[in-house]
């Protein structure tokens, strides 16, 4: 038996819609993969994490309320205490620590005392950040799916970084 023309063309059409139409369930590379359960910025316990695209950030209250910001490819740190009036502290990939002014060029300064390397190897928490946005000690931070945005009015500092992006910028200049 021997289909008409048409019908081989509309049951062609059909398969391929199907297959269009299949659910994409790989993770989308944003802020983290969408069946791990999103997280508010600020019920992160301490020393607990949420994945943020390439970057964790963990809550870190040792010596005070504060958190790290690392890139799990590039091993880039960033670490902003709660109380930092637009100043913080970035370790490069490299292991090196700078403290970062609202103007200015980094300046070397030793911040052993974090102990950031149990943060930098620790397994990945399985939560990824939920956006939001919230307010921490004047630092209002705003989250989306692809970027984090933290500022504060105190002394105008502006801390930005993308999901996927392997540096973040701080007042405009990119820090990698």
């Amino acid at each position: 038996m021997k289909l008409p023309m048409w019908s081989c063309v509309a049951v062609g059409l059909l398969l391929t819609s199907l297959a269009m139409a299949a659910p994409n369930r790989a993770p989308s590379g944003r802020s983290g993969p969408e069946e791990l359960p999103g997280i508010a910025l600020n019920r992160i316990e301490k020393d607990s994490g949420a994945l943020f695209g390439d970057w964790i950030l963990w809550n870190h209250d040792a010596g005070g309320h504060s958190m790290f910001l690392i890139n799990r490819k590039t091993r880039l740190v960033v670490y902003l205490p709660w109380v930092s009036n637009g100043w913080l502290n970035f370790r490069t990939g490299e292991g090196t620590w700078y403290v970062l002014f609202p103007t200015g060029t980094p300046s070397l300064q030793n911040r052993a005392e974090l102990n950031v390397e149990k943060f930098l190897d620790k397994q990945p928490p399985g939560v990824r950040l939920a956006a939001g946005k919230h307010v921490m000690n004047g630092w209002t931070v705003t989250i989306t799916d692809d970027a984090i945005e933290l500022e504060t009015q105190n002394v105008l500092s502006r801390i930005s970084l993308r999901a996927t992006a392997p540096d973040f910028t701080h007042n405009g200049r990119s820090i990698k």
